[in-house]
């Protein structure tokens, strides 16, 4: 028989997500083990005044911190006037009173 309905046939329902579940699994298993000694390694040049290690120590425990600047000036707001628009289909130049009216 091919094609049409078959019981039971095909990928099963939900294959995909389960799959990737268990392979997120697997990597944090590895991840708690393999991680302890370099976490030890840089609490060891952290404390021994390695800036990067205590930077790095600190991002991952605490997040990075976002950065923002506010930026202030004497600039006044400026206005542009448009006296002339060349329509990039045209060769033809129209005052805006032509356009707008």
């Amino acid at each position: 028989m091919r094609g049409g309905y078959r019981q039971n046939a095909g990928r099963k329902k939900g294959f995909a997500g389960i799959e990737a579940e268990k392979a997120r699994e697997l990597i944090v298993r590895k991840l708690i083990i393999s991680f302890e000694p370099i976490v030890d390694k840089a609490i060891e040049q952290a404390t021994s005044g390695n800036q990067r290690a205590r930077e790095w120590l600190a991002d991952r425990a605490y997040g990075k911190l976002s950065q923002s600047m506010d930026v202030e000036t004497d600039f006044e707001p400026f206005q542009v006037i448009l006296t002339q628009y060349k329509d990039p289909d045209s060769t033809n130049t129209s005052s805006l009173s032509e356009i707008i009216s």
